[in-house]
């Protein structure tokens, strides 16, 4: 059996400057702590784990400080990342062989947990209502 040689990786492009984000200050974000951060940031860089965070409010960004926040006020999109969510679990306790019913999840809230404690559950958990239990804790 032939295996085909292992791709190249891609350079890394060069990490984003001060230049390119005016008004902005990077900051260390670590990925974990995406979901919980409640600064504005422009860009995020996976690599380095760095927020370019535009707090406070410069004539170079848009006022109020964290509008973009406000796009989580809009009912579909609350309900469309619910969805998201759902199935995001739904497909990881499938994939360990876990049996999911027609009322899953069934956790009040469940639309605004973090996807970090959901995915934990997921990952921890031996059965739906095992599910259920870890993420009311």
């Amino acid at each position: 059996m032939d295996v085909a040689p292992p791709c190249p990786k891609a350079p890394r492009p060069e990490a984003p400057t001060a230049a390119e984000f005016p008004g902005c200050t990077p900051v260390r974000l670590p990925r974990e702590e995406l979901d919980d951060c409640e600064l504005r940031f422009e860009y995020w860089d996976a690599v380095s784990e760095t927020a370019w965070v535009c707090e406070p409010v410069s004539p170079y960004h848009e006022s109020p400080a964290r509008c973009l926040t406000g796009l989580d006020d809009d009912p579909l999109l609350r309900s469309q990342r619910a969805e998201a969510r759902a199935e995001l679990a739904r497909e990881l306790l499938m994939a360990r062989g876990i049996a999911v019913g027609a009322d899953f999840p069934g956790v009040p809230g469940f639309a605004v947990l973090p996807v970090r404690v959901i995915a934990a559950a997921a990952a921890a958990c031996t059965s739906q209502a095992d599910f259920r239990e870890r993420l009311r804790r």
